[in-house]
């Protein structure tokens, strides 16, 4: 098959120009010789075709997203296959790709950009199953007649993009290039498999360059922020608000993102003149912010306990003399039990996410394993004094997570008194967030409450703490059942 100007393909469509290539696809502006309408047409895997197995994938696949109906989705109006190369007949849109806005982007069209992608997204995540975009990028993203943003390229699942690749397999034209720069840290990881927060960081990755001119990472996309790279800040002259909705995005890790429902509830507020805050997970990328409200010592003086702790170890130490070296757990099964329990709750102090559902599992197993050392005291192979200090130290995490929870359960409160009488299903989404957040700081406080590490009053403090919250449950669920 020879594509070229003025060449009739599938003996329809005269080809008038090439308008953009990819690894496995050519793009063309051509004219419909029965219709004499100008189209854009999607020819993959060109100079080759697929094989049967290929071309029996590609339709069966294309087929569960060809009826998918959204204002900001380029719906293809046929789709079909000539010489074993699919293609599909597509609007064309004489303004282009969001490719000609690179550095040149200001607040009000980065907000519009973020509502039509985000809600398009949203639609696409909401299918059964999820159907992950996987290249959100610039080139991706077109601008119809009326300045809407429609995306493009959607539905070519895992599966299609191994098969085009191997079609092409003998061809410089396989890399997949730039692509790399809007890949989240998780696609390079062992199991990088995509999710749908990995079109969230795309979609970050993608704002920030066509506000700042080049994509976070330039070409290396998540795998810089994989190996320790912080989010560059954007100098562009744009809010704090738009600012902090694009770092969200960015967060490292593929939990702290927002949703595409939330990205366009921000967006959708913004655009209707209406002051937000920026909430929800993805916030924890901008660790200053969230950071400088923790005591580095941790809360209620956990630190000074730590300290005090030790020492009195190392006074009776030095008084007393070592002399349990050398001795053994006389049960060997207590042994064993205090070695399982000691690794896996130091496997659960090792997360990161602040919102892990095993912290408070951590602290049963810390205190277990407490329990089994001062039942055996004299056998110098386990340090209780290890034990206080490591618990103490998912304790600090947990203040850390809980306070991240209640800031995050507030923001869902002010967008709930903000807006409550406007949108009533926007309000029982953040109330119905808040209960869920305020609820996961008051098991986690809970939990701490019972930490052998803590003394009488500490312990006190954290279910004063706990107690507290329950007034904000109460309160929010009272809330919750008013919208119902």
């Amino acid at each position: 098959m020879v594509l070229q100007e003025g060449a009739v393909f599938a003996e329809r469509y005269r080809l008038l120009k090439l308008l953009g290539r990819g690894g496995f696809s050519e793009v063309w502006l051509a004219e419909d010789t029965m219709s004499r309408l100008q189209v854009a047409i999607k020819i993959y895997a060109p100079y080759g075709g697929l094989d049967d197995d290929g071309a029996q994938l590609f339709s069966n696949e294309f087929a569960l997203v060809f009826n998918i109906n959204h204002t900001n989705l380029l719906k293809p109006t046929h789709f079909d296959s000539y010489e074993r190369s699919p293609y599909l007949i597509l609007p064309f849109c004489s303004k282009g790709s969001t490719d000609s806005l690179v550095g040149c982007t200001n607040e009000e069209t980065a907000w519009d950009i973020l509502h039509d992608v985000s809600a398009g997204l949203a639609c696409l995540h909401s299918q059964e199953p999820p159907i992950i975009h996987q290249d959100i990028k610039p080139d991706n993203i077109l601008i119809n007649d009326h300045g809407d943003y429609l995306i493009t390229d959607f539905g070519i699942s895992t599966k299609i993009r191994s098969t085009l690749r191997r079609s092409v397999a003998e061809r410089e034209s396989t890399s997949s290039g730039g692509t790399y720069a809007y890949m989240g840290p998780e696609r390079f990881s062992r199991q990088p498999a995509p999710v749908k927060a990995s079109d969230i960081w795309s979609l970050g990755a993608m704002i920030f360059e066509l506000l700042e001119g080049r994509p976070p990472f330039d070409n290396l996309g998540g795998a810089m922020q994989k190996n320790g790279a912080d989010i560059p800040e954007i100098q562009a002259p744009v809010s704090k608000t738009l600012k902090q909705a694009v770092y969200a995005c960015l967060a490292p890790q593929p939990w702290d993102r927002p949703t595409a429902e939330t990205v366009y509830s921000w967006a959708r507020s913004i655009k209707e003149g209406k002051t937000i805050k920026v909430g929800g997970k993805g916030k924890i990328a901008e660790k200053k912010h969230t950071a400088k409200k923790i005591n580095p010592d941790g809360d209620n003086g956990k630190g000074k306990t730590v300290r005090l702790l030790i020492g009195i170890a190392a006074a009776v130490l030095v008084i007393f003399g070592i002399f349990a070296a050398g001795r053994k757990f006389s049960d060997a099964k207590d042994y064993r039990d205090y070695k399982d329990l000691a690794d896996s709750a130091r496997a659960i102090a090792q997360s990161e996410d602040p919102y892990d559902n095993t912290y408070e599992e951590g602290i049963f197993q810390y205190n277990q394993a407490i329990s089994l050392c001062q039942k055996h005291n004299s056998d110098n192979r386990f340090s209780e004094d290890d034990m206080y200090k490591e618990q103490q130290d998912l304790i600090k995490k947990i203040d850390k997570a809980c306070g991240y929870l209640k800031e995050d359960a507030e923001v869902n409160e002010d967008n709930y008194s903000t807006y409550g009488l406007e949108d009533k299903a926007f309000a029982k989404e953040q109330i119905s967030e808040a209960v869920d957040f305020y609820k996961k700081a008051h098991s986690l406080y809970m939990a701490v409450s019972k930490s052998k590490s803590l003394d009488v009053v500490e312990s006190n403090n954290y279910e004063k703490n706990a107690r507290a919250i329950e007034q904000k449950i109460s309160f929010c669920e009272s809330k919750l059942t008013e919208l119902q």
